[in-house]
């Protein structure tokens, strides 16, 4: 993760990003909030999070993120959000656009409630 922190200014990732416990493994919770692209505000392909267990949510790493293009996708989905378990809110609040195809939100204990973008 500490690859992460050279991207701090960057607004715009050409491409994609995807996030698996495979690859980004943290001890506790408390070390991805240490992490974030506070001014990513577009991605052209696709946002992807797989098993990544110690995020609960995206405010904190992508708290701009508005757009993301879906240029290339990830089984149809532009954004795809699976089997996170401690996922309790998406915390995308500043996302207005998935300008092709779709959403995929699955087998995460998010409440219904609280699964706004």
């Amino acid at each position: 993760m500490s690859s992460l922190q050279k991207y701090w200014n960057c607004s715009v990732v050409e491409g994609s990003i995807s996030i698996t416990s495979a690859v980004y493994a943290m001890d506790t919770k408390e070390e991805w909030r240490n992490y974030s692209m506070p001014n990513l505000v577009e991605v052209t392909d696709f946002v992807l999070l797989y098993r990544a267990d110690e995020i609960d949510s995206l405010e904190t790493l992508f708290p701009k993120l508005s757009v993301i293009r879906g240029h290339k996708l990830v089984q149809f989905y532009a954004l795809a959000i699976y089997q996170m378990k401690n996922m309790v809110r998406v915390g995308l609040p500043s996302l207005t656009h998935i300008m092709q195809c779709g959403v995929r939100i699955e087998k995460n204990p998010l409440d219904r409630k609280s699964t706004r973008l």
